[in-house]
């Protein structure tokens, strides 16, 4: 189902467990006529423009403030030497998901039912592709 892509990825874990296959920046890009920079700076915070944000809420299901809050954290995360985790990831990916998806699309749920179906159904994918392997 997930095949971990090759070529250039976000440098943000949470970022690429965001977007799926079909789903990049440069597949985005080409489906709603726009620049690859245009989303490129407005996910690091260089440009705004509510048209990117409008795309990633209906691509990615997060705001241009979430995508730049992820972005953010992870660089400075990376300067001090304590990257994020593959949970930290995954459970802010949830978080999020549920967020939109209760907001926008009028999902009713709780907050632990969600979590659950997404740790149920969906981590385990996640974690084959995403997770560290350690060579033994």
């Amino acid at each position: 189902m997930f095949n971990k892509r090759c070529g250039r990825q976000f440098s943000s874990l949470k970022l690429q467990l965001i977007a799926k296959p079909g789903k990049t920046i440069s597949e985005i890009a080409l489906k709603h006529s726009i620049g690859q920079p245009t989303l490129s700076n407005c996910i690091r915070g260089t440009r705004t423009s509510a048209r990117v944000n409008e795309i990633l809420l209906q691509e990615w299901e997060i705001s241009v403030a979430d995508a730049r809050e992820a972005y953010k954290e992870h660089k400075e995360r990376e300067i001090l030497g304590n990257p994020v985790t593959f949970e930290e990831a995954f459970e802010w990916m949830v978080r999020k998901r549920f967020e939109y998806r209760t907001t926008y699309k009028g999902v009713v749920t709780t907050w632990e039912e969600f979590r659950k179906a997404q740790y149920d159904l969906v981590y385990p994918i996640y974690k084959a592709v995403f997770a560290p392997r350690f060579v033994a």
